[in-house]
């Protein structure tokens, strides 16, 4: 996570796990100075940290940590660590890192968080364990960390996005192949939006204000054999709550908005070559082109014009957003997992793994 103002860089550690995978200890957030990359201390936060969203105007880190596998019911009677293990959210001051407040989790392992500026929440989806369970959604006061009220929601919520023109906030639900409509003042769920038969694969969420679109994308079931399977990208009115089209996808893995051109870009991975696809809010194909095998984030530089595609086979792709022509391609080390934008200094920020590693890029070609 990245704080311009601040000019803070977040990078989540789950620490030392054991043969399960699970984590032996809390989780730290490493802080890092955005210009000249140092590490200015790492502070402990909860269990298996999964999640970091930053509120720049109010100099807050939230982070969601989703705790072990360990449900409510198997933890032995009286366990002082029960919270720990079920989840919390920690509230930082993103400048310092100074650690503010730990909220234990409504349920099982929050996953995903949103900020609800108008009311000036946090939102906070829960898995729910095993992943046949409905979710819920959290609602906190996102300057105290103190819990305001919980939704129910379908079975594992994977994405949150918040309409910034009305009180409403979208949540994709992996498992029930659902989009849950909430309303933020009333933080209730007022409507289900079904996309396909459970079990689904929605996973990820953006809003196209110029058409009103929410664009949903859905990985593909799991692989029977043969080439690469089918996801979808779904183009729903966010207002009626229907969907008005669907798109399907080799085997797509990220998804971006190009607000200045109004587009919506797609990674899908396939062997040998992926590929990287620009719709227009419509649905229709702007243009595709060969990237490499294994896309895995996406980054938007709009003022400059420009898309990176980070790959963990060829590294890190610059092309054109209008055109999709591909600028250059610059070495990374390791194996990416995730990237951020600087909109000011325009510097893009890379985490990656096999060594784990964040670093700071100034990509110019």
């Amino acid at each position: 996570a990245l704080d311009s103002r601040a000019r803070r860089f977040f990078v989540l550690n789950r620490g030392d796990l054991d043969a399960a995978d699970q984590p032996r200890g809390p989780g730290t957030v490493t802080v890092l100075d955005s210009e000249t990359g140092a590490v200015l201390q790492t502070v402990p936060v909860g269990l298996n940290p999964t999640a970091a969203l930053v509120d720049e105007p109010n100099g807050r880190l939230f982070v969601a940590n989703s705790g072990t596998a360990a449900s409510r019911a198997a933890l032995p009677p009286g366990s002082s660590d029960g919270a720990l293990r079920l989840g919390t959210v920690s509230l930082l001051e993103s400048r310092t890192g100074r650690l503010l407040k730990t909220t234990p989790a409504l349920g099982q392992g929050p996953l995903v968080l949103a900020l609800d500026r108008r009311h000036q929440r946090l939102l906070v989806a829960h898995h729910g364990l095993p992943s046949d369970q409905e979710g819920s959604l959290a609602f906190l006061d996102a300057q105290q960390g103190t819990v305001l009220g919980e939704a129910r929601l379908g079975k594992y919520p994977a994405d949150i996005a918040v309409a910034p023109d009305r009180d409403e906030a979208f949540v994709a639900n992996f498992v029930s192949n659902t989009i849950s409509v909430v309303d933020l003042t009333a933080m209730r769920v007022i409507r289900t939006i079904p996309l396909g038969p459970e079990p689904g694969t929605v996973a990820r969420l953006a809003l196209e204000m110029t058409t009103g679109h929410l664009i949903a994308l859905s990985y593909p079931p799991r692989m029977t054999g043969g080439g690469p399977p089918d996801g979808a990208i779904h183009l729903i009115d966010a207002r009626q709550g229907r969907v008005v089209r669907t798109i399907t996808l080799p085997n797509p893995t990220a998804l971006a908005l190009d607000r200045s051109t109004g587009q919506v870009l797609v990674s899908s991975a396939a062997s040998p070559t992926g590929r990287l696809t620009a719709l227009d809010a419509l649905g229709q194909v702007r243009w595709s082109v060969p990237v490499g095998p294994s896309p895995v984030a996406l980054a938007v530089d709009e003022d400059a014009g420009r898309l990176f595609v980070a790959d963990r086979e060829t590294g890190l792709l610059v092309l054109e957003t209008r055109s999709g022509q591909i600028r250059c391609t610059l070495p990374i080390t390791g194996r990416p997992v995730a990237l951020a934008l600087d909109p000011l200094t325009h510097r893009l920020f890379l985490v990656s793994q096999q060594p784990d590693r964040a670093q700071i890029l100034n990509p110019a070609c």
